[in-house]
């Protein structure tokens, strides 16, 4: 429970990609690259946004920010099926051509939930992962952020280019 008085502010990230990402969207991103990606949420979407333009907007929260406010700091919204289109355009790697609907997203999360049991299953085909990516969507408004703290994120296409280069350049070490 939150304490009433408390001065807090609240950010609100999108999905971080970028440089030293660590999370199961790089790997989605190198199963990708290695053309080993079999398909793609077909109604996923995400307000996506660069590493360091979520610092940058936690850094101007605590500076800028109003004390009980909340600030989404994300860049513009994009479903998984335009990231990966965008992703073909910079790298020329064909983007994969399944695009799997919801309802076929949970079936897989149950199937790999029973799978899970007996071996533990992680990253991108984890059950958990499979249900985030059934469907839902994690987008939302960063107006706020950009009218009251000054936040400017780079575009989605500035943000994956350097996350493909990255991810192509040490794949290649």
């Amino acid at each position: 429970m939150i304490r009433a008085g408390l001065p807090l502010v609240i950010v609100m990230p999108g999905a971080v990609i970028g440089p030293g990402d660590t999370s199961d969207v790089r790997g989605m991103f190198l199963d990708y690259l290695r053309q080993r990606l079999p398909m793609i949420p077909a109604r996923q979407a995400m307000a996506w946004a660069h590493v360091d333009d979520i610092v940058e907007g936690h850094i101007l929260a605590m500076e800028k920010g109003t004390i009980g406010e909340s600030y989404i700091i994300a860049g513009e919204p994009h479903a998984m099926t335009d990231v990966f289109a965008m992703a073909e355009r910079q790298t020329g790697i064909p983007a994969p051509r399944l695009h799997a609907p919801p309802a076929m997203m949970r079936l897989m999360s149950g199937i790999m939930g029973v799978v899970d049991k007996v071996v533990p299953v992680e990253g991108q085909y984890s059950p958990e992962m499979l249900r985030v990516l059934s469907g839902v969507t994690y987008i939302g408004s960063n107006a706020k952020a950009k009218r009251e703290l000054g936040y400017d994120p780079r575009p989605l296409e500035v943000a994956l280019r350097e996350t493909l280069e990255e991810l192509q350049r040490k794949s290649a070490e």
